[in-house]
């Protein structure tokens, strides 16, 4: 009887054993020593063009893979690879989260994804002051109909499309106190969809 129960006992045991080794409520160890590669397609995307995503590796079956673009939104599905369109040109951190039927989960470290823009980046080549009214005249290239002058980050009154090489800055006293004398100001060109020209340094 006492052998019957000895056998009992390590039946139990080995039982256990088994449960903690192939299932992550007993186990912990989830299904993850860390997430596999994830690769993007094409790796230098532009606004409005479509960037695949792809995880590698094998994951257990009802797995939930959740992505955050990091341009505000979001997306779940249960496979390793999606599509996404940035709206914008800029530098975007990707995050990724699994998480298993059990719940159990982790998340990948953040990718960083720079989305081009879908058009020649306007240039500065040069700012020059303009008197009888207040102006300031902007040559360079890449300039649109829709470009807005930016004088430290804020747009200027009123932008004059002269055409792809030239443009004017109007505003009268608020232009001029936007680049007050003397003082060293970074101006911009923005072309719409985060296309927005290098800093051009200028002081009146």
């Amino acid at each position: 009887m006492r052998k019957h129960h000895e056998y009992c006992r390590w039946g139990w045991i080995l039982i256990l054993i088994i449960l903690v080794l192939i299932h992550p409520v007993f186990a912990d160890t989830r299904y993850m020593s860390g997430l596999e590669t994830i690769t993007t397609t094409p790796v230098k995307p532009m606004v409005g063009g479509v960037i695949t995503f792809n995880l590698t590796g094998i994951y257990p079956a009802g797995s939930i893979f959740t992505w955050n673009f990091g341009d505000g939104t979001s997306e779940t599905t249960s496979n390793t690879t999606i599509s996404h369109t940035y709206n914008t040109a800029g530098t975007f951190t990707a995050v990724l989260t699994v998480k298993d039927s059990v719940n159990a989960q982790t998340t990948a470290p953040g990718i960083q994804i720079n989305v081009q823009p879908s058009e020649p980046q306007p240039q500065i080549n040069s700012v020059t002051k303009m008197t009888s009214p207040f102006r300031l005249k902007i040559l360079g290239a890449n300039f649109k109909s829709t470009s807005i002058i930016k004088i430290n980050g804020n747009a200027i009154p009123q932008t004059i499309y002269k055409n792809g090489t030239t443009l004017v800055g109007k505003g009268g006293t608020a232009l001029k106190n936007m680049c007050p004398k003397g003082v060293q100001v970074k101006i911009t060109v923005d072309n719409g969809e985060g296309n927005v020209s290098s800093e051009y340094s200028f002081t009146r």
